[in-house]
């Protein structure tokens, strides 16, 4: 008797319904190629939060810029007090909602060249250790969560990304002899370059939100001179009512990267690592120039993180802005909002946009 001749049980022996293995992968490869078209538009979707996310970050940080300017007589924070003692990142904390963190500082040392005096009993870098937590008001969600750490130190510290506009050229080296340190810079009144000529070709600073207050005595017969100042028109703090361009024509604030390792970039609680200049366009090609022999530069383009060591301790250094968001930087402006700026902005409108004094008209796409 056949298989089609069991009378017992005439379904017993008849074909199992089901796929065959042809049908299976054709299910497969349907299925890979839906989630392989399903898994861009996801991540587009979540960095578009992301970016959404990191431009109210800095229209928070805009406004506590204008909460701390109205509690002190219209003044906005200066970038860094002395090189490494106190920048923006601290004096804003209380308008932050973050007092408590802000008790933690001492402001009574006076212009220091460093944040840190064991034997003076204050560590300025405390509200910024991993044992505080990160504050994420100071961290744009599209980068990364770095860390970083001192030759020879146990504690760890958080990099972030917003940096503070110190104009359209460049900065001037550490002057540590005026910091109560060492070092054979020539001292300058201004913190910025006046007249900068480099890649780019030569740019005129028109002044800018944010400067360093050098302050104490100042002392010409040493060499190099000592030359502290709290004057308007060379670098200390700036007035709302002095930003002759306008408010909502002038940018105060844009993104940073945290730099890999001991990179210094996005240690932006300390001195010149608090600052980027438009000389460079937002995420430009061309490589951030670190200080010599002050700070760590870890060259990384493909991560839009270049970078070059300056060769010399008296040459400029600079930072651009810098995102991880495509095709431009989320930036804070100076009347206490945000937006996104794209870097396909023309040179010119970027460096009058980051200027307080440029007299020219900023058109921004």
């Amino acid at each position: 008797m056949t298989r089609f001749q069991d009378a017992k049980n005439p379904a017993r022996l008849a074909p199992a319904p089901g796929f065959t293995l042809i049908e299976l992968l054709v299910v497969i490869f349907i299925i890979s190629v839906l989630i392989g078209l399903a898994i861009p538009a996801v991540q587009a979707a979540r960095e578009a939060s992301r970016r959404m996310q990191c431009l109210n970050n800095l229209r928070q940080l805009g406004l506590a810029l204008h909460n701390y300017a109205d509690a002190n007589k219209q003044f906005l924070p200066v970038g860094s007090k002395g090189v490494n003692y106190c920048t923006w990142n601290h004096f804003i904390l209380p308008f932050i909602e973050e007092g408590n963190r802000y008790a933690l500082l001492n402001f009574n040392a006076g212009v220091k060249y460093s944040d840190f005096d064991a034997a003076a009993g204050y560590d300025n870098r405390a509200p910024f250790t991993t044992l505080t937590g990160r504050i994420p008001l100071f961290t744009c969600p599209s980068d990364g969560d770095v860390e970083t750490s001192l030759e020879g130190s146990e504690t760890t510290w958080y990099k972030y990304n917003y940096l503070a506009c110190a104009g359209a050229t460049a900065l001037f080296p550490t002057n540590r002899k005026g910091w109560d340190g060492v070092g054979p810079q020539t001292a300058k009144k201004n913190w910025w370059i006046d007249e900068y000529d480099d890649i780019l070709g030569a740019v005129t600073h028109k002044g800018a939100c944010f400067g360093v207050i050098r302050g104490g005595k100042n002392d010409f017969e040493v060499t190099p001179p000592v030359i502290r100042n709290y004057d308007l028109a060379t670098g200390g703090n700036v007035k709302l009512t002095s930003i002759s361009d306008g408010l909502s024509n002038t940018m105060a604030l844009s993104e940073g990267l945290q730099g890999f390792d001991n990179d210094c970039r996005g240690t932006t609680y300390r001195g010149a690592a608090t600052f980027f200049t438009a000389y460079c366009g937002p995420n430009a090609k061309e490589p951030d120039l670190i200080e010599c022999g002050i700070v760590a530069c870890v060259n990384v383009p493909y991560a839009n993180l270049p970078c070059e060591t300056a060769q010399y301790l008296t040459t400029p250094f600079r930072f651009a802005a810098r995102s991880r968001h495509l095709n431009g930087v989320n930036v804070a402006v100076a009347d206490g909002s945000a937006r996104f700026i794209n870097d396909s902005i023309d040179a010119e409108t970027w460096r009058n946009f980051s200027s307080t004094q440029s007299h020219q008209p900023v058109a921004l796409p």
